[in-house]
């Protein structure tokens, strides 16, 4: 769930390490990911001081309505939120769509057979070395695999993560993205990665909703995906108070919290709870492609972000709506500034025409990047020129 370091996880405490799948804004890639992603910044303990915040956890169950009650009022918002990644960010592993179309896959890593296998209303997860195995039923799917979709189980009452993990480009199963191929040494290692209970806390939370209520981790009254009230807050009290004005000429509170409305600095700052800000970069130090994946990081590295003083990640993306596939969907948003007809703005005055095209903007100034321990690549978010130099331009000529 989900943003994570490419760090090979075998030089940490396994205890200490978690791999997410990450909704590239809206649907996560898998990568390693260390203690350090979960700061007590993604799960504060107090109201944060702009409003709701996601995974904020403070608010009881009960406060929370659930997206049916949205629809009557926000039919369109409903209706195209349905068919997005957002939505569908967590399912019973046994309903995952591409287990279900290779119901039996396996791979090999050292001594080591990988197998998952759809039998009913199970997907089970199983690793053996010749001479013993181990196996257990998989409790989620994370993700809905544009480059990957990882595997939780629970085991001794804590959460691990499968190492095996799907992956569309290949058409099959492989080594769980930021772990190296080199197999562990113990087949109770090659098994799973042990989630600390923050991590597990944090990585539910963000492919969820109302997973943490009251402070606590409540999987088994948390809504699958990420609806509604995961970025607007608990609605049950919106919900009642536009019942009650329904009709009536009268306006009030709300009591929702709109996050279009934070200036861009709080806006890729509420979108990276999930998505990975500019503070996780520095706190670990990473460099490179390894940061390819921290999307608001990326983009407030571009002019773009400088000069502008408003592009945010609601400037492209529609929360509410499919992520779009198709490049040119994204021109608009470049020639609002990058055209001889913008207006003569601060930003419109000091960005630049296009020599080249006015079309697909995005195929040149956000390539794909091929990330380090991973087979697939990723749209970078830092918008630029990208010379033949490039770090991510390098990473794509092999992937």
């Amino acid at each position: 769930m989900a943003p994570l370091p490419l760090k090979t996880r075998r030089q940490a405490p396994r205890a200490l390490l978690l791999v997410m799948t990450l909704l590239t804004l809206c649907a996560w890639p898998l990568y390693a990911q260390t203690v350090s992603d979960t700061q007590p910044e993604m799960l504060p303990t107090e109201p944060h001081p702009k409003g709701w915040w996601p995974n904020e956890g403070s608010a009881p169950r009960d406060a929370y309505t659930g997206p049916a009650a949205c629809a009557p009022c926000h039919p369109t918002e409903t209706a195209g939120w349905r068919a997005s990644e957002m939505a569908h960010a967590l399912a019973p592993a046994a309903e995952s769509r591409f287990l279900r179309a290779h119901p039996h896959m396996s791979f090999q890593r050292g001594p080591y057979t990988y197998r998952i296998n759809v039998e009913g209303n199970q997907a089970v997860y199983s690793v053996t070395d010749g001479s013993r195995a181990l196996s257990i039923p998989l409790l989620w799917a994370y993700g809905t695999g544009v480059v990957g979709q990882a595997f939780v189980f629970q085991q001794n009452g804590t959460y691990d993560e499968a190492e095996a993990a799907f992956y569309p480009v290949l058409g099959r199963l492989d080594v769980v993205a930021g772990l190296e191929r080199a197999a562990p040494q113990t087949l109770e290692q090659a098994f799973g990665l042990p989630l600390i209970p923050i991590a597990a806390k944090q990585c539910i939370a963000c492919h969820t909703t109302a997973a943490v209520v009251d402070g606590k981790l409540q999987v088994r009254s948390m809504v699958q995906g990420v609806t509604c009230e995961a970025c607007h807050g608990p609605g049950a009290r919106h919900v009642a108070e536009m019942k009650k004005l329904a009709g009536s000429a009268q306006s009030g509170e709300t009591f929702i919290f709109n996050p279009a409305r934070l200036d861009p600095d709080d806006l890729e700052n509420f979108c990276g709870v999930c998505h990975r800000t500019s503070q996780r970069v520095i706190q670990e130090g990473l460099h490179g492609l390894d940061t390819v994946h921290y999307e608001p990081y990326r983009l407030e590295m571009s002019q773009c972000w400088i000069m502008s003083q408003r592009i945010t990640c609601i400037t492209c993306h529609n929360p509410h709506e499919p992520l779009q596939r198709n490049p040119a969907a994204y021109d608009a948003a470049c020639l609002s500034c990058h055209s001889g007809q913008a207006k003569q703005t601060a930003a419109a005055s000091a960005s630049k025409t296009c020599p080249v095209a006015t079309r697909n903007c995005v195929t040149c100034h956000m390539p794909k990047c091929r990330l380090p321990l991973a087979p697939f690549t990723m749209s970078d978010h830092f918008i630029r020129i990208v010379s033949p130099t490039d770090a991510c331009a390098k990473s794509s000529e092999g992937g």
